[in-house]
């Protein structure tokens, strides 16, 4: 009896006649006849590299890193193959600098959107059932807008791939229950938690089942609620954490899909802030500003998660209204919303707060900075800030060319018309935290008076809103009920100080706060400096500047992985003439993925205290007391260096920038006479004049 093989149903053929169809459908196949060709069924979970590489779209000749070179335009297809699959698949890629809608199609159909992305990382993407076909199938990925001859959108898309299984199946997801409470009451408040492997690599989220939750890859905002949310399995870190004022919690687990385990993380505040509020001054959204990827819903979540007290929404010439989006996500409780501008002109970047949300908006086509801030202020705007004046070439610092060592300038206004300078933005920060510092000071003996800001600048959900904050002396501590016209007058007023996961204080003479003015009496002043900091901080330095110079400088005495709440009591000494004290403090910066820092290191500073030194109640800053020097000594160098002499080297430099300014090409040999005369060389001097 001859063997027999199925071939289907009421069908039986020999072996023989089998292997002889086999071989006459392969070389029939090779010829063309499709039609004998037997269907090949994709496999479940199988992976097709659709692209290996990188590719950078758009029309801009400047590349990036990972796809160098001119964008290739609008859009890129490829065409890949599989076997018969009409169920849910899973899209996988990397992606960069995606910034307005991008769609993704195979075959026609449309499979998602490009999420918004500024950075080079990973997404997923879910093709819906029916999709995909067999054999040949086409991937397109599109801009949505798109103007010939414009700057549109340049993205880069590349390490694509496609698994034929649905999202959970493909990446191996398991459900876990996530809650974050106080560890002193127990109660539930809401938290980031950032979820990474155990060498803190960010871990994809997927399906939070909340709309009360803002998801990134490696990050969770939450609110009381808590949150359920689907990882891969394997080893997981999950890091519990609420801004700079509170510890933070790690718990590790093995997630192996036994049961939905529940991660319960316990965080306490460790910086005792009461009698201040933490204001961010600087915050945005996708929705309005068009840039970055928090959707405003998502922008409350963050802002409750990181401990912010007084939001201050800042899209670009845009007011916005945070409360019906605080009631939606029922987290009017835990800050007090305002209503601001980022008012973003060619030549400037300013804050204003408040402002009406149905109000007029500020001119933002006005160039002439001294009518754009009365416009600002005719709108209602009681608080004017400076953002990042050194962020790029365009930023006012650098086309204004301002001399960070006398607070000249070639450009801009006689005067800076702003309450306020950012001296710490956390997504702008520069390599030295001292630069902005430096460029203040000039500022200030220059004859300038206007006070230090510390900001986000967030445009996403990932980056920390509230990094750089601003703290604000205030009558409550509650911080739905924040007195907003108060905490305006005290940001006029400069008796703020600001911090970037540190907190400083100061207090001269016992009393005497930043904003206040104190007699001075003697060639020394005691200054209490209190610094702040959680556990997960590291405080390193204190410095003491009077008139910007540097005065005295102490180690701030605090222990690794312990929080820090220290008051040092400094013996500092001052000039015989009006100046200035401003307590600077620096830390080590943070790596890690939950509150990483643009570069390493963490401060905190205070604004000025006045020092009257003649007890008119008046503060004279260093270009009147220079201006008084050349006054009183006429043309005599010695009368000049006899009264230089008792002044300090911040009256120098400014009695120096005006011989240099009266005598142009004679400037040495004037200014060199009235140093020669001097009972003691002034190196800081002599370099000047050199």
């Amino acid at each position: 009896m001859p063997a027999c093989a199925s071939l289907g149903a009421g069908s039986t053929v020999t072996l023989p006649m089998r292997l002889l169809l086999l071989f006459a459908s392969g070389l029939l196949s090779l010829g063309g006849f499709a039609w004998l060709r037997l269907p090949r069924a994709a496999i479940r979970g199988e992976s097709v590299v659709v692209e290996p590489g990188y590719r950078h779209l758009g029309d801009n000749a400047k590349g990036f890193d990972a796809a160098p070179g001119k964008g290739e335009g609008r859009s890129v297809e490829w065409s890949f193959r599989i076997g018969s699959y009409s169920g849910v698949a899973t899209l996988q890629l990397e992606q960069q600098d995606v910034q307005d809608p991008w769609s993704i199609t195979i075959n026609g159909t449309r499979v998602a959107t490009l999420h918004i992305a500024p950075k080079l990382e990973k997404r997923v993407y879910t093709v819906p059932a029916g999709a995909l076909r067999e054999g040949e199938n086409r991937l397109r990925i599109e801009a949505d807008k798109w103007k010939k001859g414009t700057n549109n959108d340049d993205i880069v898309v590349g390490k694509v791939t496609l698994t034929t299984a649905p999202v959970r199946e493909a990446l191996g997801l398991e459900k876990v229950t996530l809650r974050v409470v106080d560890a002193d009451t127990g109660k539930a408040i809401p938290a980031r938690v950032t979820v990474t492997d155990p060498a803190l690599n960010p871990v994809d989220l997927w399906f939070a089942e909340s709309e009360r939750t803002a998801v990134r890859p490696g990050v969770l905002y939450l609110g009381e609620r808590g949150a359920s949310v689907e990882v891969p399995r394997g080893v997981l870190r999950f890091h519990a954490t609420r801004g700079a004022e509170w510890s933070m919690d790690v718990q590790e687990l093995t997630v192996s899909g036994a049961g939905t385990p529940e991660v319960k993380l316990s965080i306490r505040r460790e910086v005792d802030t009461r009698g201040f509020v933490a204001a961010d001054t600087h915050i945005h959204t996708y929705t309005i500003s068009g840039h970055g990827d928090s959707t405003l819903e998502e922008r409350m979540l963050t802002l409750a998660g990181e401990g912010v007290e007084l939001a201050i929404a800042t899209d670009h010439n845009h007011q916005t209204d945070y409360r019906p989006f605080q009631e939606k996500t029922e987290l009017t409780s835990y800050f007090t919303a305002v209503t601001g501008n980022e008012v973003t002109t060619s030549h400037s970047h300013m804050n204003a707060f408040p402002l009406p949300p149905k109000g007029a908006k500020p001119d933002s086509a006005e160039k002439d900075w001294v009518k754009l801030v009365e416009d600002i202020r005719a709108k209602g705007a009681k608080v004017v800030i400076l953002n990042h004046p050194r962020w790029s070439d365009e930023a006012p610092f650098k086309w204004q060319q301002l001399d960070s060592t006398t607070g000249a300038r070639t450009a801009g206004p006689a005067r800076y018309p702003v309450d306020g300078i950012e001296l710490a933005n956390a997504t702008s920060l520069l390599k030295d935290p001292m630069t902005l510092f430096t460029d203040w000071f000039a500022l200030l003996n220059h004859g300038e008076r206007f006070f230090a800001v510390g900001s986000s600048d967030s445009h996403t959900v990932g980056e920390n809103v509230g990094q750089g904050r601003t703290y604000v002396p205030s009558t409550t501590d509650d911080p739905a009920r924040i007195d907003v016209d108060g905490a305006c007058g005290e940001f006029v007023r400069g008796t703020t100080t600001i911090g970037l996961g540190i907190f400083c204080d100061v207090k001269i003479q016992g009393t005497a706060r930043p904003g206040s003015m104190v007699r001075l009496e003697g060639g020394r002043i005691g200054a209490s400096l209190r610094v702040g900091a959680p556990g997960w901080i590291r405080p390193r330095t204190a410095r003491v500047f009077v008139n910007g110079l540097l005065a005295l400088e102490a180690p701030v005495p605090a222990e690794d992985g312990k929080p820090t709440d220290a008051t040092m009591e400094l013996d500092v000494p001052v000039p015989s003439h009006d100046a200035y004290l401003v307590c600077v403090v620096i830390g080590d910066g943070v790596s890690g993925p939950w509150w990483k820092t643009e570069y390493p290191y963490t401060l905190a500073a205070t604004n000025p205290v006045w020092l009257d030194a003649d007890g008119d109640g008046k503060f004279r800053c260093a270009l009147e007391l220079a201006d008084s020097i050349l006054a009183r000594g006429g043309s005599d160098p010695k009368a000049i260096a006899a009264l230089l002499a008792i002044h300090d080297d911040a009256v120098g430099i400014q009695l120096l920038w005006r011989l240099r300014t009266q005598f142009g090409g004679l400037f040495r040999r004037e200014a060199g006479a009235v140093l020669s005369a001097l009972p003691q060389p002034r190196k800081r001097l002599s370099d000047f004049v050199k």
